[in-house]
Formats: structure tokens, sequence, C-alpha cells
């Protein structure tokens, strides 16, 4: 997964890409376990009122063969869902049978048990619900020693920066994949020097003080425009920071990776907010393999 390191060694720097790589495998293991990002097998928008999950005929989730032809039903009721098990399915919830109508008003997921239980988990996406299946069957396929690669750890790339507050009450529109727009909080710009050049990224709330940052660079690969180089997702990377001290801030760009949608067709990811494009290449975190 990782390139050929050609830094010299010394135990700071070995320290630094131990490190590294112990957060490599994390992000890693969230697309390789079994209810990872490579399980998934749909994404189902659901109707107002009656949709049917199973592996029969007619349904609007489907499941894979070994599963009842109808597992649940899903009502769907403006801003709720219910749950109903099937008569003679096995349903469960957070570990518990599930054996009578559940309504939602948010995400919850349950599984439909069987030799190898799938995940079904609804999903609120502003006025849309949803649905992902996860299948472990299907990440079986995958292998993380192909399918993810990384740019070579180099601790040039971390990079301070100064924090700029945000206005107060300040919000920024961000686009999803499939053009829902939201408001989200403004966390605060990130200034930084590169190439003799100063630099903005803004960035929105990670919890617990820390900052997200969906940005864009030259690194990000043009299907138009077939580069030899080295390429990273077309749609940019995603970086997340420890939380400021002190009014300052270390970007960690060994650390950007790909968002889900690079990894699976069955993502609702959030677009970079206008401005946040780098105008040079960003040779480090997650690579296309």
């Amino acid at each position: 997964m990782t390139d050929t390191l050609l830094a010299p060694a010394t135990p700071a720097h070995d320290a630094f890409v131990e490190d590294l790589l112990a957060w490599r495998e994390k992000r890693v293991a969230s697309l390789t376990d079994p209810y990872g990002w490579w399980s998934i097998t749909s994404l189902n928008w659901l109707e107002e009122g009656l949709n049917l999950v199973g592996s029969g005929a007619g349904v609007a989730v489907r499941l894979a063969s070994r599963f009842p032809a109808l597992a649940a039903t899903l009502v769907v009721s403006g801003d709720s869902l219910t749950i109903t098990p099937a008569p003679g399915a096995a349903l469960s919830l957070d570990g518990a049978p599930l054996t009578g109508p559940l309504t939602v008003h948010a995400d919850q997921a349950f599984m439909v048990e069987g030799d190898t239980p799938v995940r079904v988990a609804i999903v609120r996406r502003g006025d849309l619900w949803g649905v992902r299946v996860y299948d472990p069957e299907a990440a079986r396929g995958r292998n993380a020693a192909t399918d993810v690669a990384w740019f070579e750890p180099q601790p040039g790339w971390v990079v301070d920066a100064e924090l700029l507050a945000a206005d107060p009450g300040e919000t920024v529109p961000v686009s999803n994949v499939i053009g829902q727009v939201s408001m989200q909080p403004v966390a605060g710009r990130v200034r930084f020097q590169h190439g003799g050049a100063t630099h903005t990224l803004l960035a929105t709330h990670a919890g617990g003080g820390r900052l997200f940052i969906n940005f864009r660079d030259v690194s990000n690969e043009d299907l138009d425009r077939p580069s030899q180089d080295p390429v990273s997702y077309s749609g940019g990377r995603f970086l997340i920071t420890d939380a400021p001290t002190d009014g300052r801030v270390a970007l960690d760009f060994n650390r950007a990776y790909h968002p889900p949608c690079a990894h699976t067709p069955y993502a609702t990811c959030p677009m970079p907010t206008r401005g946040n494009e780098l105008p040079f290449r960003v040779t480090a975190g997650e690579r296309v393999p």
C-alpha cells in the first residue's frame, strides 16, 4: 500500500513513519471491514409509502438470494419511517431481536440475520430517505494491497498554519454528489505558506475541536487529460486535523484521504467548498493506485 521510502532513516523519521502507517491501517480498515465501504452493494432511494426489502421480485431494496424473498417492509410517511420485520425473517437491532414495528426519524441500521448477516442502513439526506445494504460477501473480492495506494511519507508535508476565526454565526453552502446543498457552520480558515505564497482553506467542524478540510489540488486526476505522474482522486480529498493550539494548527497532508465516493458508487460525499483549491500538487496522502 505504500511507496518505497527514500528519506534518510533517523529515529524521528522512523517514529513519524510508524505513526503514519498505524493511521493508514485504521483508514484502510474503514474500507476492508466486513461492514465497511467496500461491502456496500446498493443505495436505494425510497418512495413515500410501502417499500419492500428482500430477495424476491418487485422489492425496492434487494438482498442476496440467501435471504428471504421478503425480509422487512419500510413505510415512509414524510419525516418518519417505520421498519416492520416480515413473518419468518430474523432481524436484529443493536444485538437484540427486532420483532415488531419500529418508527425512526433519522439514520438507523438493522441486521438481517443469516449465515452471513447483512446490515441494512436507513439514511436520511435532506427530504430523502435511502437505504444502503452492507454485505460482507461483496468485500471479499477487493484487495487493499492493490486497491489502495499512498504517496511516499514526507515530514515536509506537515505544514504549520494559522487559524483565522470564523465570523459569528458564519455558514457555508456545501453541495454533495447527488446535488443537495446544506448550510454548514464554518469553523474557521487555515492560512499557511507554501512555495513562497500564502494559501487559505476553509474548515468546518469535525468534532472534539478538530477541523475538517475538504480540498482540491493540482494532483487531482483529470480524466480529460491523463497524467503520467501519480494522481489523487478527481473529486478532491479530506483532511481532519487535531484541535488547534494557541491559534495554530498542523496540516498533515500525509493524512489526506479520498472520500468514500472514490471507493464506492453508493456514497453521497460532500464536495469541496468554493475556493478550497490549492494551485500546486500535494504529493502526500492517498493517491489513485
